[in-house]
């Protein structure tokens, strides 16, 4: 059985399935039935208002309400349904719109007069004029047939709130209200709304007191029981109870968490059913994009701009927060943080707890859909919803997330299966299997190219909360593909590093490393100049810098500047004595003139001398190893010659077995090598074998 997303859009819900799987909203049905039975002959009957957040099920509600008019005789004898607009209605602006997207619907039904009095109209330019004639033309229709029109009418706020630019105007509701309650009214209306409108509630409003409230809470954990096992019927999913019955407490957990949302445990049903977590997140995002135009109409025009400001306060601070921790957030005094909080309250956009009696009153967002909307919209940029990843968090345990992750991370050609697995590292986050999870996530994004969202999940790792990832998330990711010897990433984040902030020390060395790699040693010469001008580098950052700047201009041929670099790094105390022989061998290396050499020397033997006398020995024998080169065949007695002066003792007596090497290279004499234990004489033919191998004679490393 696969996923099917139609679930979540009911107006794709084919009418038999959703007749045997419509479930927890019986009980409202059977009160709209009930009323419109009442209210036949009658000549002013109230319209009714259905209200809840978006998920609650008034789509699939009005949707099932117009089957059952057309199921009963009585019922579709008293009553024309029309529904003329889905959720979003883009194209009307003000009432003559509404009315005249009713009579298309009536005429696409093939009703001659509605065909008729649309074509009268569509010549009249006089707009008071235009609506006169339509509201004729539906009293035209409704005493035809002898029935009322009932309207079904979704998302009325849209309708009747008036707005600044758009939208009716306070004479198209009164126009309303002449034509719902004139004698004999041609219309009903059954009405959706995310809130009990103040355009309805306000005695001063023109439809004051015409619409009967239909609220629609959240489902219980019956409700939602019977939702599920309804739902797992119609799809034949025999094991569907058992699954269910075993799971009941993470359930009741899950449903608590949405409010009670019956579009949100639809996604609860498939991985009870299917087990397809990574289905869910595709079709939970793509059902959060398709709220868009609604929610961003209730933000820039429902709202004014000082509540759309508390929203957005309230959700950066969790969703939860006292009306004095919006205060700061939103520049506005705690008076009027209160008033808006109110007005919210009222437009049932925020739930209040507690207050009263000397206790805290805490707001919340009431809309768990707009909840996961924001965060996902405006939050995370677009990255995740945190009410799936709790989602998880209950359903799965910690072994099952982290084996699912593993698989989703293996597979970078579905997008579902990359989008999953962020949601589940974040599950895993303050469990022993965080860093595996965020790494995976991180590494299988750094391979597609999709860097960004790598940083910002390195942020994320790190307890660092970004809008925007920064030099040190690219500087991170840029180092492990360094460690992978994955170039083309680490030149990348590398980049993305130095320019996100110019003045980053760290980014610049790691940048110009990555261009000598790559070969654009120019490229890296001018990294390395930009890290040695940045501001606070200690001793041994800026030992390091002059070291791969050395080495960068050995490559590009200024082999005078690059002695002088590593004679810098060879006279640094401070610099790690690896580093410093590093550059004492590169500099042996690249010098040719005589005076040059001598300098180098002096150095090398300073070097030496300056360590303790205990460490002198080993020191010297491990800077003989670096230049076991070919072009330090002939010079590599000399070196050792001048060492071993410097020595005494113990110290010198530890390089007398390299006595026999310096001479076969100075005379080429191999019986050196006869009067040897055999120990000492494979050791030398191995020292021997160092000097023949085809090296470059130019150093490419660089310090890391």
């Amino acid at each position: 059985m696969a996923l099917v997303s139609y679930k979540y859009m009911v107006d794709r819900i084919p009418e038999d399935e959703l007749r045997r799987t419509f479930a927890a909203r019986e009980h409202t049905l059977e009160y709209l039935v009930g009323e419109l039975r009442k209210q036949i002959g009658k000549p002013n009957p109230p319209s009714f208002l259905i209200y809840g957040p978006r998920g609650a099920g008034k789509t699939t509600l009005v949707r099932m309400l117009d089957l059952r008019i057309r199921d009963e005789p009585e019922l579709w004898k008293a009553y024309r349904t029309v529904r003329p607009l889905g959720e979003e209605m883009p194209h009307v602006g003000s009432l003559l719109d509404f009315l005249m997207a009713i009579l298309r619907e009536i005429a696409e039904s093939g009703h001659e007069g509605a065909q008729a009095g649309l074509r009268e109209i569509a010549d009249v330019r006089d707009e008071r004029r235009a609506l006169q004639m339509a509201e004729a033309a539906l009293r035209e229709i409704a005493r035809e047939e002898r029935r009322r029109i009932l309207i079904i009418a979704e998302n009325l706020d849209l309708l009747i709130a008036g707005r600044a630019g758009s939208g009716p105007e306070k004479r198209d509701r009164q126009a309303l209200r002449r034509l719902l309650l004139e004698d004999r009214t041609p219309i009903l209306l059954v009405a959706t709304a995310v809130s009990p409108l103040r355009e309805l509630r306000t005695y001063e409003e023109a439809l004051f007191g015409h619409f009967l409230p239909v609220p629609l809470e959240g489902v219980t954990d019956d409700e939602l029981q019977k939702l599920l096992f309804r739902r797992a019927e119609f799809d034949r999913a025999p094991d569907f109870a058992t699954t269910y019955r075993a799971n009941a407490g993470a359930i009741a957990t899950l449903n608590r968490m949405t409010g009670g949302n019956p579009r949100l445990a639809l996604m609860l049903y498939e991985l009870l059913a299917v087990g397809a977590v990574d289905s869910i997140t595709r079709t939970l995002n793509e059902m959060l994009d398709g709220l868009t135009p609604l929610y961003k109409d209730l933000l820039e025009h429902r709202m004014t701009r000082q509540q759309a400001k508390i929203v957005d306060a309230l959700m950066r601070a969790g969703g939860t927060a006292q009306p004095r921790d919006l205060t700061r957030p939103t520049r506005l005094g705690l008076n009027a943080v209160n008033s808006h909080l109110t007005r919210l309250k009222e437009m049932q956009h925020v739930e209040k707890r507690g207050g009263g009696k000397g206790r805290p009153a805490f707001y919340s967002i009431a809309d768990r859909v707009f909840v996961a909307w924001y965060q996902l919209r405006y939050l995370r940029a677009g990255r995740r919803v945190e009410l799936f990843t709790e989602f998880l968090r209950v359903w799965l345990d910690e072994t099952l997330r982290l084996k699912l992750l593993r698989k989703a991370a293996s597979d970078e050609t579905k997008e579902d299966a990359v989008r999953l697995t962020e949601y589940l590292a974040a599950s895993l986050k303050g469990t022993p299997y965080e860093k595996e999870a965020f790494f995976q996530a991180i590494e299988q994004r750094t391979r597609l190219g999709r860097d960004e969202e790598a940083a910002l999940l390195l942020a994320e790792l790190q307890d660092r909360s970004a809008a925007r990832a920064g030099a040190a998330e690219y500087l991170k990711l840029a180092d492990l593909a360094l460690s992978r010897d994955d170039l083309p990433t680490a030149h990348r984040n590398a980049k993305r590093a130095v320019e996100a902030n110019p003045g980053a020390k760290d980014a610049w060395g790691v940048y110009g490393i990555v261009l000598g790699i790559g070969g654009d040693h120019k490229g890296a010469l001018d990294a390395f100049n930009r890290q040695l001008s940045c501001d606070g580098l200690t001793l041994q950052e800026r030992a390091k810098a002059l070291f791969n700047r050395g080495v960068a201009k050995g490559l590009t041929g200024d082999t005078a500047g690059a002695r002088a670099d590593w004679l810098r790094v060879v006279a640094t105390a401070e610099a790690e004595w690896a580093l410093r022989l590093d550059a004492a061998a590169d500099a042996l290396t690249l010098t040719t003139s005589e005076p040059a050499l001598e300098e180098v020397l002096n150095s090398v033997t300073s070097l030496v001398s300056s360590a303790p006398e205990k460490d002198r020995a080993d020191l010297s024998i491990q800077l003989l190893a670096r230049i076991q080169r070919p072009a330090l065949r002939d010079r590599w007695p000399r070196v050792y010659r001048r060492l071993r002066a410097v020595l005494s003792g113990e110290a010198a007596e530890k390089l007398s077995p390299l006595v026999a090497l310096c001479e076969i290279l100075e005379t080429g004499d191999m019986s050196k090598l006869d009067p040897l234990p055999p120990n000492e004489r494979d050791f030398v033919q191995e020292a021997l074998a160092a000097f023949a191998e085809k090296k470059s004679a130019t150093p490419e490393r660089a310090a890391g």
